[in-house]
């Protein structure tokens, strides 16, 4: 597991453990999952981004 997942894996989970302490907040569920969902789709964008990097350089 690399660094970044690491990181979106904890923010998830601490944004579910807040939902579930101030459940004011919103469901605890549906809090984590959108967040969890936002990172991945983060997560996913900077990998295309990477990649086309890689490839731009490998190119020249």
């Amino acid at each position: 597991m690399g660094l970044l997942t690491g990181e979106f894996q904890l923010a998830g989970d601490g944004t579910t453990q807040i939902a579930f302490r101030h459940p004011t907040f919103g469901t605890a569920f549906l809090v984590g999952v959108a967040v969890v969902t936002l990172l991945h789709g983060l997560l996913a964008d900077d990998d295309v981004r990477v990649r086309a990097r890689e490839a731009r350089s490998s190119s020249r």
